[in-house]
């Protein structure tokens, strides 16, 4: 998922990709009313009826429409196409780490070029940074 405005992302990993999955997934990390951007896969059929949800707006790639105004889910495969990358640097995590891998990824992309020196002021003054740097990329 990505924030349109602030670019911020987050990850998660599933096994299978089942509509109560995406869901949840959602409904536990939206704060408050928002528009949704998709493509037409089918896993977000069910993302209309979630109250969370005040429209859904879907780009049909097969039918080559790719943005409509200010609809459009570039930014979102942007930074799964640089997600990509960064895994396969890593040479494919094994599935049980995968989630460790994305969630730093996640991690360093929402903290920029400032987020070594985030992980060792939060160590070092052991602040409730600490555990907000853990749960925000869980």
């Amino acid at each position: 998922m990505v924030e349109r405005f602030t670019g911020r992302v987050k990850f998660a990993v599933a096994e299978g990709l089942p509509i109560s999955i995406i869901n949840e997934l959602v409904i536990n990390h939206i704060d408050g009313p928002v528009i949704a951007y998709t493509d037409e896969y089918k896993v977000y059929n069910g993302l209309s009826e979630l109250s969370v949800i005040v429209d859904h707006r879907r780009m049909n790639h097969s039918e080559g429409i790719f943005a409509d105004g200010d609809a459009h889910i570039n930014m979102a495969e942007g930074i799964h196409s640089r997600l990509r990358i960064f895994l396969r640097i890593h040479r494919g995590p094994n599935r049980g780490n995968l989630q460790f891998y994305v969630s730093f990824f996640a991690f360093y992309h929402n903290n920029g070029s400032r987020w070594l020196e985030k992980i060792i002021w939060a160590c070092f003054n052991k602040h409730k940074l600490a555990k907000n740097i853990c749960k925000a990329n869980t």
